[in-house]
């Protein structure tokens, strides 16, 4: 399909020829199907649910967020996930496809923020790494903290790949991905009813995106894209510009202090893989003493309600703001409370 018409939302956008591929096989085991054979209806099943795949899985490398954006996807995007159905195998059913290389299709800021061993992989291989980070209980890149690896397993990532169930259904078949030639990683990954019972209790175990008040060094702006990061508690963080800033309004901020209001994602390790950022300022005086109340509160771990009835304490305008995490008011609401 390399080089042929990407249609969305009813666009048709041409996209780049890229002579590199990588060559990979999927194979439906223990399926009620013929060896050798595959109906239009799986076929196309699996095409759809491999290509979100693969959006959301190099979503999460390059934002800290796997959620797909509105409208139509960026160019960048759905160059990666250009994959081509070149052959159909016996053997089972063995499917041969070939995926574009990253290298080819990302460019230099997204590309060094995709973990150095996929860079010339694909974005199959991409989410296979997810498909292997789930089995083996582990965050996508091994928990790395590299700048340039990431551990963007997140709730909506798990909800894609939980979506292969449906080809499954009920039965005792399995799908085994793999990659071949140079850039092949591991050994294949194999999708199984087995895998999906990990994947429901990781996603019941992820927290959900929620909205947030953050405090962090501006840490770098990649003004071609509009990606952001942050230094946050001694860790890495991806971001995006929701729309309502715009680059140029946060470009003297970096390397500042800064306060955030955004939405936030969380990561199978529970931490914090990517914001939704859609207010950013210098974080003032005011800010600071908001986020030492809140990290006072936290560290205390006592029921202030049952203190308070203990010691006959009334309460007062900053227990309104103790123990919320931050976000749960906007941040104007905190500093007239802070300051009144």
């Amino acid at each position: 399909m390399g080089g042929g018409l990407d249609f969305w939302c009813g666009e048709v956008v041409a996209l780049g020829v890229f002579e590199r591929k990588v060559q990979h096989k999927v194979r439906f085991a223990e399926f009620d199907f013929p060896h050798g054979e595959i109906s239009f209806s799986m076929l196309s099943k699996l095409a759809e649910k491999l290509t979100r795949l693969g959006e959301c899985v190099l979503l999460s490398a390059v934002e800290g967020n796997s959620a797909l954006h509105r409208g139509r996807p960026p160019r960048w995007l759905s160059e990666s996930v250009d994959f081509s159905l070149t052959g159909i195998e016996k053997g089972s059913t063995v499917l041969a496809v070939e995926a574009p290389v990253l290298s080819d299709t990302l460019d230099i800021d997204r590309l060094l923020l995709i973990p150095e061993k996929l860079r010339d992989g694909s974005a199959i291989d991409a989410g296979m790494e997810a498909m292997r980070s789930v089995s083996e209980g582990k965050g996508l890149a091994g928990q790395s903290k590299a700048a340039n690896e990431w551990e963007g397993v997140d709730k909506n990532l798990l909800n894609e790949l939980y979506s292969f169930q449906q080809l499954l259904g009920k039965g005792e078949g399995r799908i085994e991905f793999s990659s071949l030639g140079n850039f092949g990683f591991g050994e294949a990954v194999v999708l199984s009813q087995r895998t999906f019972e990990r994947i429901k209790e990781l996603k019941d175990a992820i927290p959900s995106h929620k909205q947030v008040l953050l405090k962090g060094t501006f840490d770098a702006l990649r003004s071609s894209s509009g990606l952001l990061e942050f230094i946050i508690d001694g860790r890495r963080v991806r971001a995006r510009l929701s729309g309502r800033q715009k680059v140029e309004a946060v470009r003297d901020l970096l390397n500042e202090e800064v306060t955030i209001n955004g939405i936030a994602h969380y990561g199978m390790n529970g931490l914090l893989t990517g914001i939704e950022v859609e207010r950013m300022h210098k974080t003032t005086a005011f800010d600071s003493n908001y986020f030492a109340i809140l990290s006072d509160s936290i560290s205390e771990k006592t029921d202030l309600d049952l203190l308070r009835k203990k010691q006959g304490v009334q309460r007062t305008k900053a227990d309104d703001l103790i123990g919320k995490w931050p976000g749960d008011e906007s941040i104007d609401d905190l500093l007239r409370q802070l300051d009144s």
